[in-house]
C-alpha cells in the first residue's frame, strides 16, 4: 500500500475539520482568500485553509519527530499561522480565528504537541484564536483565551 503524501494528509485533515464545523451547523469553504497586512495600502491576500464570512481556520497535521523530539520547523509554521491571524485582524477582518491541529501524543513527554505548544508558545497566540485538537477517536479538545490564559473549554 503506497504511503500517503503530506499534501494528501493535509487535505484529508482539512476535510475532517470542515466536517467538525459542519456538524455544529457551520459551513466553511475551502481556501478563502482574505486581505492581510498592517496598512490598508500594503495589504495582500492570504489563503486560509477554511473559512466563511465570520470564521478563518488554519489546519496543521504536525507530529513529534521519529526520535520523539520537538519538530522545531513545524512549531515555527504554527507561529507563522498565528501571525496570519494577526495580519488578517489588522487589515480589518474581525473573523473569529480557529487553529485546528491533529492530535499527536508523546508517551515520553506525556503530552500532545498542542500541549507543548501552549506550554512554550502561548504568548504567540492571539486571544481571538481558538485552538482545536482533533484525534482519531478521542473527543476534540478546545482551548480558548480566558483572562490572558488559554484554558480547555467545552467543545
Amino acid at each position: 500500500m503506497p504511503e500517503i503524501s503530506n499534501k494528501e494528509r493535509g487535505e484529508a485533515f482539512e476535510k475532517r475539520v470542515q466536517d467538525y464545523f459542519a456538524q455544529k451547523g457551520i459551513p466553511l469553504a475551502r481556501h478563502p482568500k482574505v486581505k492581510i497586512g498592517f496598512s490598508q495600502g500594503s495589504c495582500k491576500e492570504h489563503e486560509f485553509d477554511l473559512g466563511n464570512e465570520n470564521i478563518l481556520v488554519e489546519c496543521k497535521t504536525s507530529t513529534w519527530t521519529e526520535s520523539g523530539n520537538v519538530p522545531s520547523a513545524k512549531i515555527t509554521e504554527w507561529d507563522a499561522a498565528m501571525y496570519y491571524f494577526v495580519l488578517a485582524h489588522e487589515a480589518g477582518n474581525k473573523h473569529q480565528g480557529y487553529f485546528a491541529v491533529s492530535r499527536d501524543f508523546s508517551e515520553s513527554r506525556n503530552m500532545t504537541l498542542l500541549d507543548y505548544y501552549l506550554l512554550h508558545n502561548a504568548a504567540c497566540v492571539p486571544p481571538y484564536v481558538t485552538l482545536i485538537e482533533l484525534g482519531k477517536a478521542e473527543k476534540p479538545r478546545v482551548f480558548k483565551c480566558k483572562d490572558g490564559v488559554f484554558v480547555e473549554a467545552d467543545d
